[in-house]
């Protein structure tokens, strides 16, 4: 009896829930129309007897209006070529490329972008960046502990084509 109670209390929700039928019948665009009716002057019959104003209709610019370069990729994404050479000799160390931290100082570690070591103090590569607004913050970790690290920062140059970040 409580089984046969359950399915029908089910049966009762689930079709309270909304059927979903099709129907043939589609909700009609809205248009938006402006009138302009300034001065006017209305007979005694009720109609107007001078009318200056007029409607007009208010033009939207459409996506299809748009006209786009045929050389613009709509793509963020921006090359950052990576040239470190320090001219330390054969010394060896650890680099972190990571985003700058909230401080403006250092560098979040959750963020990083790139982590390599360099082999005598060089190295060359790049990596894609997903937008030109990140600045950046590199470390240089030296596996020696009484050197001190070396920290570099880079953002976007507008007036640069190739975007580099040098470390030397």
């Amino acid at each position: 009896m409580a089984k046969l109670t359950l399915l029908i209390l089910i049966s009762i929700c689930l079709g309270g829930c909304g059927g979903g039928g099709e129907s043939s019948s589609a909700t009609p665009p809205i248009s938006e129309t402006v009138s302009d009716d300034t001065n006017t002057d209305t007979n005694a019959d009720g109609g107007d007897a001078n009318e200056t104003g007029s409607d007009t209709d208010t033009l939207q610019p459409l996506m299809a209006d748009l006209t786009v370069d045929e050389e613009f990729t709509f793509s963020t994404k921006l090359p950052l070529a990576i040239n470190v050479d320090l001219n330390m000799g054969e010394v060896r160390a650890y680099l972190n490329i990571c985003q700058k931290n909230v401080d403006g100082i250092s560098a979040d570690y959750t963020n990083c972008l790139y982590r390599s070591p360099l082999n005598n103090g060089q190295l060359d590569t790049s990596i894609t960046l997903s937008r030109s607004d990140i600045e950046l913050v590199a470390e240089i970790w030296f596996y020696d502990t009484s050197t001190d690290s070396l920290r570099y920062n880079w953002q976007f140059d507008e007036t640069s084509e190739l975007q580099a970040f040098e470390i030397n």
